[in-house]
């Protein structure tokens, strides 16, 4: 706001120095340089109108940063209202707490009642045993009870006996099967060991390639990019550079009618993004999508956008000189207006000294276009002979 307001007042103080200036060339005035004081004076007025638009976008911006401020200050108070409002409620409740513990005599000996959290989970896992192994007992109990009444009570003593000895056998298996069991735990222990062994000599590459793949996805554009790349990042910034240049000649073929501009909105799907291209109708005041362009006018897109790319290719590098450009068709859909901002564009282009070739079967570039090469087709083959 106030870098708004500072340009304010600057913009005010030069539409007053600007004024004072007009009034000051208009008592100046003479018949011999009124043509020069007339241009002056409209430059001057141009600039006032750019300054009053500028002017106009600053108050705008400057009424929203204040509905902002409003805004921002109404919630600073209701969380303040809010914070005030829990901190007496929590006095209040510490209030009622202390008083309780003296009610109940714990307000100075609280403390050693209390079981700590690890000990109180202790405490309720060695109940759970219990019941569980009272669970397991009185099971136990009943399935003794069962089989008794079964056998009821006229079994020998042998029976017992033989019956006990094929226990102690199975007993002894299932001992040589713990035996088993156990040296198949130390095994997997050791394979347990060695396992984490490896896996604290991998975590540091584990973390290193997990550096490198959040750099990869960066770079290559992923969900959390919006799915543009660092390539297509990079290669926006020259596309903004070559829209502008194509922009030069694009509004010249189409008699100020229509300007590329790059499309930076969020689209729909996973697609690469980041170099979609719009452009603003003039006469609808309106942007929209380049494919809506007719032939004719999409020809004078491609052409603009290529003598851009040139343009700046020659501006980042001082060396490079791109001096012939060759253009193949294209010119058959243009109308015979288009086609003569066309053509004066590529003979703008030839008197800054470069080589332009057309190939067109377009019979009315031959007049046009006084030195050119004509190609005839017969069964004996293709010939080509300069015309001038």
């Amino acid at each position: 706001m106030q870098q708004l307001a500072s340009a304010v007042q600057h913009h005010s103080t030069r539409i007053s120095e600007l004024k004072i200036e007009i009034d000051t060339l208009q008592t100046n005035l003479t018949l011999t340089d009124l043509s020069a004081i007339q241009v002056e004076i409209g430059e001057r007025t141009n600039e006032i109108t750019h300054i009053e638009e500028e002017y106009s976008d600053a108050q705008e911006k400057k009424v929203k940063l204040e509905k902002a401020q409003t805004q921002y200050q109404t919630s600073t108070k209701a969380y303040e209202k809010q914070l005030s409002t829990l901190n007496e409620r929590e006095r209040e409740v510490k209030e009622v707490f202390n008083q309780k513990l003296i009610a109940s005599q714990l307000d100075e000996s609280f403390e050693k009642y209390l079981v700590g959290k690890e000990a109180k989970l202790q405490l309720i896992d060695e109940i759970a045993a219990f019941d569980k192994k009272i669970w397991t007992n009185q099971t136990s109990i009943v399935e003794k009870k069962g089989n008794l009444a079964k056998e009821g009570t006229d079994q020998t003593i042998e029976t017992y006996q033989t019956r006990n000895q094929a226990i102690e056998l199975e007993s002894t298996a299932f001992k040589e099967q713990q035996r088993e069991l156990i040296g198949t735990e130390k095994t997997v222990q050791s394979i347990l060991s060695q396992i984490q062994v490896n896996y604290h000599a991998k975590k540091g590459q584990q973390e290193e390639y997990l550096m490198y793949k959040e750099l990869s996805e960066m770079a290559n554009g992923s969900k959390e990019t919006d799915y543009i790349s660092f390539e297509r990042y990079v290669l926006g910034i020259y596309f903004e550079e070559i829209i502008e240049a194509a922009n030069t000649r694009f509004t010249q073929m189409t008699i100020d009618r229509y300007v590329l501009i790059r499309n930076k909105e969020k689209t729909k799907g996973a697609g690469p993004k980041g170099l979609d291209l719009d452009v603003f109708d003039n006469y609808t005041g309106m942007k929209r999508s380049v494919k809506t362009l007719s032939g004719g006018e999409s020809f004078k897109a491609s052409l603009a956008l290529a003598l851009g790319l040139s343009d700046v290719i020659q501006n980042h590098s001082g060396g490079v000189s791109v001096d012939t450009l060759f253009i193949d068709e294209g010119f058959g859909t243009l109308d015979a207006e288009s086609l003569d901002s066309a053509i004066e564009t590529l003979f703008e282009l030839n008197q800054r000294g470069r080589l332009v070739g057309i190939i067109s079967h377009v019979e009315e570039l031959k007049t046009r276009i006084p030195v050119h090469i004509e190609v005839t087709k017969s069964s004996e083959g293709s010939r080509a002979a300069i015309k001038m």
